[in-house]
């Protein structure tokens, strides 16, 4: 939120509302989607998510002055989230690999 010397604090409130805080919600949703469907290691991506969420969530309530605190903790959940993202991605293409092995050897 540096940018509010930039644009009026009721817009960054707006943006958040309308597209941040939604964005994050959808992808905690998403992942959790994922385990619902039975898919292996979606917890893996539900973590992250809500890692991305909670943190981001931190740093807005900072400020708003909601909460007091010196520490900047959304780089990290991003950082988190897409740590957590890429092994789970790695770990797909791997199940892939696997399934798809008979059919390589077929051909």
């Amino acid at each position: 939120m540096a940018f509010l010397d930039v644009i009026p604090f009721s817009l960054a409130l707006i943006t958040f509302g309308w597209v941040t805080l939604p964005s994050l919600i959808l992808q905690v949703l998403i992942s959790w989607g994922e385990i619902a469907a039975g898919k292996p290691k979606a917890w893996i991506l539900a973590l992250g998510s809500v890692f991305l969420l909670v943190f981001n969530g931190h740093d807005i309530l900072v400020a708003m002055n909601v909460l007091q605190s010196i520490t900047k903790l959304a780089p990290w959940g991003f950082f988190i989230f897409v740590i957590l993202l890429s092994l789970y991605g790695e770990n797909l293409f791997r199940d892939s690999e696997v399934k798809f092995m008979p059919l390589q050897r077929k051909l």
